[in-house]
């Protein structure tokens, strides 16, 4: 009699199961519908959508309205190009798509900026908050940096994000440092507020970068570290344009979850090989997609406030970008649901961040030989 009590337990528990996990991904499509143009379109459809992209990506010189943008943002960077690896005859750039990126971010932040009566002299900060950013990323990051050079540099920024001044006094072990450090102390002259939130995502790095090391900790430990390097980078940004109230700090933090979340659920083939674990790759190893990650970025994206509802649908869109890259990533169940709107279903984005950083390494190499 308990055997069969035991069995009908069993039964009732399948069957619960099974119908959460219905409801979970019937809530995630009605949540993902508000957030795309909720049309359904054809495999030929999304065929020509990737035959522009790579048209397009193939011939920039065809675009030169979008590329001015990136080299004014180029221009801010080349004073940085030898500390970043760049000289006139190699690039010797520690991650080759970083710049790439973070110009992706800076552009990103304008549009966060949009949203607020901010100055716009403000612009020139967030350019050296951008490429402070990118050096402090890039040289923590950098699998191929000695692990006693990086200890030694850890060491000395953590002196230096305490005390910038004693850059004139330390015997820096790479010359990177004296640029973070003068970036660093030009927002503080500008921004006395920022120290706390700049030394916060310096923490959060430099957590998230021992950590990452390690396969066996639990899920939300990995989930804490791209929490922190997300919402922490982004936060920044409230210095900078002047922006207050509890609310929109919090969702400036928000923000920066599903950045990062989004970014660790795009690198994970880059992950595996440089033996960098995040929640992304916990989740592989574990459930064998990155269903709940996809599921709860959608969620985050929905609950931020309704007036940032162009960054909700670029971050959408930008989460099917990922999903086209790592389709092997995610279940036959997932994909269906959301294929019938996904317009970069055959886009890999690898070919967009390919041509962008190729663009930025010629330009920055022919401006140096100039």
């Amino acid at each position: 009699m308990s055997d069969d009590k035991e069995y009908t337990d069993l039964k009732e528990l399948i069957k619960y199961v099974r119908e959460y996990n219905n409801s979970k991904y019937s809530n995630c499509l009605d949540i993902f519908k508000k957030w795309v143009i909720p049309v359904e379109i054809t495999d030929a459809e999304k065929q020509n959508i990737h035959n522009v992209y790579v048209n397009h990506c193939n011939n920039n010189n065809k675009y030169p309205y979008l590329f001015k943008y990136v080299d004014e943002f180029l221009d801010k960077l080349m004073p940085y190009a030898e500390a970043l690896g760049i000289s006139k005859d190699c690039n010797n750039l520690r991650d080759k798509t970083s710049i790439a990126s973070s110009i992706l971010l800076y552009y990103g932040s304008l549009v966060y900026k949009f949203h607020f009566s901010s100055p716009n002299e403000a612009l020139d900060d967030l350019y050296e908050y951008t490429i402070l950013y990118i050096l402090m990323d890039q040289y923590i990051d950098d699998i191929n940096l000695n692990d006693t050079i990086k200890d030694i540099a850890i060491i000395q920024m953590t002196i230096l994000i305490n005390d910038p001044d004693k850059y004139k006094d330390l015997q820096l072990i790479d010359p990177i440092l004296k640029h973070m450090t003068q970036i660093y102390i030009k927002l503080m002259d500008k921004y006395p507020n920022i120290k706390q939130s700049i030394i916060n995502i310096f923490m959060a790095q430099i957590k998230g970068h021992k950590k990452q090391k390690i396969k066996t900790l639990k899920r939300e430990d990995y989930y804490k570290v791209a929490s922190d390097k997300g919402g922490y980078t982004i936060q920044v940004l409230t210095h900078f344009f002047m922006i207050t109230g509890e609310k929109n700090i919090k969702d400036s933090y928000d923000m920066g979850i599903i950045v990062q979340l989004i970014d660790d659920c795009a690198d994970v083939k880059e992950d595996i090989i440089n033996n960098i674990y995040t929640t992304s790759l916990y989740d592989l190893d574990k459930k064998g997609y990155l269903d709940e990650i996809f599921i709860d970025i959608i969620e985050k994206i929905n609950n931020l406030d309704n007036k940032y509802i162009v960054i909700k649908i670029l971050l959408t869109y930008n989460l099917l970008l990922v999903v086209s890259k790592n389709p092997g990533c995610y279940s036959s169940r997932l994909k269906k649901l959301i294929e019938p709107y996904n317009f970069f279903q055959y886009i890999n984005d690898e070919v967009g961040l390919k041509y962008l950083s190729e663009y930025i390494l010629k330009y920055m190499q022919d401006k140096l030989n100039k």
